[in-house]
């Protein structure tokens, strides 16, 4: 991650005519931890994403960076059975801040959602197209998905019917 989003002080180590501040506007200094976590609007951001993954999930994720940004998450943090789907959600809220990794504006959770319904339909499609499709497999993948695209689905970002077209196409 390093080497392919360079930080606005290591660019200006580089190139003096970039300023080393954050691209987010709060005026300080910002290094590569400051721009995944020490910057005000990405807390803002961190927060939002990890009460909505509380809600979903039904646990309580510590706000500390070792767990949000490294999944280095023991037993005690996060069920076992609940990890899989903590760790999809979290990537694809670390790939929802890297796509506006230059811009002043945080994602927003509409983003996040829309990244979630899209590699929900990938995993799905290469599930289905596995040799391990299933009975046992298939209720792993309904354990999984069941608890997101329900929440999604009650938030009124997914139609009401998803879910029940969604399992009719298995």
């Amino acid at each position: 991650m390093m080497r392919w989003y360079i930080s606005p002080s290591k660019l200006h180590h580089i190139h003096q005519q970039h300023t080393p501040f954050c691209w987010k506007g709060c005026d300080e200094k910002a290094d590569f931890i400051h721009n995944w976590w020490g910057c005000p609007k990405i807390k803002v951001f961190w927060l939002m994403i990890i009460k909505e993954i509380e809600i979903i999930l039904d646990i309580k994720i510590p706000f500390l960076p070792e767990i949000i940004l490294l999944e280095c998450w023991e037993d005690s943090y996060i069920p076992s059975s609940k990890q899989k789907a903590c760790s999809i959600l979290l990537s694809l809220a670390k790939t929802a801040w890297a796509s506006s990794w230059k811009k002043e504006k945080i994602p927003t959770l509409s983003s996040w959602h829309g990244r979630i319904w899209d590699y929900y339909i990938l995993s799905k499609m290469e599930f289905i197209g596995s040799t391990e499709y299933n009975k046992k497999n298939f209720e792993k993948f309904i354990a999984l998905w069941f608890p997101i695209l329900s929440y999604l689905t009650s938030k009124k970002i997914l139609p009401k019917n998803t879910l029940d077209v969604q399992y009719a196409c298995f």
